[in-house]
């Protein structure tokens, strides 16, 4: 079998309140389909955040829903999950049930495996850390179900600790380490790496979203992958786009008006080699480093680049930053609640809770609310 990995296309989602960003969603999300079908693909997967929002704009739905039907036209299976982004906070159905009905494979944990041949396809929404032994649970289940399938694939849009430091929901242990290609989400950087008896990937987002990720996008691009499932180990190779919008990311130190001219008119040489190569507008990222007005030295920015640019972001710091100890003091958590319960025992029930579930332990906040309640029967 061979299938293309695309996550995080974030449709819908206009950085800086731009149309222009928006489209760039857009044009990135229909370029990497159109690539990856060129490929040939028994199968298109996608591990979360095709929307970035759990209620898309009619735009939104409208984009992903022809191009879906675009693909599964062509004879192409299409299995997506819900990520952080689109799976409602509440209650209810995500947006991509709008997909179901053109044909296309939700996984979640109402439906969490598909089998297509002899591959199985496990799939799971996003689930927060707080229900961490939730999600642990299911993935043991998937990685039983799965036994006995030549082929098992695993659809995941979380935060691994090992990629993720400090919003992580797993650690790589957590991973079951049965399935033969690791489809994940959630991470914006693509990363490929061998785990079990397989490959766990990230694809990465189709589109940037800081300075920070376009430079990772110059060293490692954008766009997909496309794995061949028909070896022991699985081949991953990638799909790249190159429809990304330019971001021109520069440090300026400054110390009066006539050098800042001078080093903007510099800058501008670079601004118009980047919009004559993509035929799009750059969006300028700045540092300015100077005791300087900022909005007057703005205001030079915008009148000297704004007809080649989409947008200027600018960050301004003093030539020399004074560190200077700042005292705090520590926020007593239970002292906060017992001023809002007035009831010592309360308190105590909302404060041990409230440790119970920052540590991800569910089970036991569950058994300690029961508990709690037989009392007051």
């Amino acid at each position: 079998m061979l299938l293309v990995h695309v996550s995080d296309t974030h449709l819908g989602y206009r950085q800086y309140n731009l149309e222009e960003r928006e489209q760039d969603f857009y044009e990135a999300f229909h370029r990497v389909i159109e690539n990856a079908m060129t490929e040939h693909p028994d199968l298109i997967l996608h591990s979360g955040d095709l929307f970035d929002s759990s209620r898309p704009t009619p735009r939104a739905l409208l984009e992903a829903a022809r191009i879906t039907k675009k693909v599964l036209e062509r004879g192409i299976k299409v299995v997506l999950i819900p990520g952080s982004h689109d799976m409602p906070k509440r209650k209810g159905i995500p947006p991509h049930a709008i997909l179901e009905e053109l044909g296309a494979i939700v996984l979640r944990s109402s439906r969490p495996y598909v089998v297509i041949g002899d591959v199985f396809i496990g799939g799971l929404e996003y689930i927060p850390r707080v229900f961490r032994e939730v999600l642990l649970g299911k993935l043991r289940e998937l990685s039983k179900k799965a036994e006995g399938y030549n082929r098992r694939i695993l659809l995941l849009h979380q935060g691994i600790e090992q990629f993720l430091k400090f919003e992580h929901e797993l650690v790589l242990n957590d991973i079951p380490e049965n399935f033969h290609y690791y489809a994940l989400g959630h991470i914006h950087k693509r990363l490929v790496m061998d785990y079990g008896i397989g490959k766990m990937a990230y694809s990465g987002s189709t589109e940037v979203f800081s300075r920070d990720e376009y430079e990772d996008y110059l060293r490692n691009g954008k766009g997909a992958f496309l794995v061949d499932l028909s070896s022991e180990i699985p081949e991953v190779q990638k799909i790249d786009i190159d429809c990304i919008r330019p971001h021109l990311i520069k440090e300026i130190e400054v110390s009066s008006i006539t050098e800042f001219i001078r080093k903007i008119e510099n800058i501008k040489d670079e601004v118009t080699k980047l919009y004559n190569s993509s035929r799009k507008k750059p969006i300028l990222h700045s540092r300015i480093i100077g005791d300087m007005d900022w909005q007057q030295l703005r205001r030079i920015l915008v009148e000297r680049l704004s007809d080649l640019l989409l947008t200027v972001r600018i960050e301004t710091l003093p030539k020399e930053v004074e560190h200077q100890e700042i005292r705090t003091e520590t926020i007593n958590i239970k002292e906060l609640m017992y001023k809002r319960l007035k009831d010592k025992k309360k308190t105590e029930l909302a404060y041990t809770l409230f440790n119970l579930l920052s540590c991800g332990e569910i089970e036991a906040a569950h058994k300690l609310i029961e508990k709690a309640l037989e009392g007051e029967a």
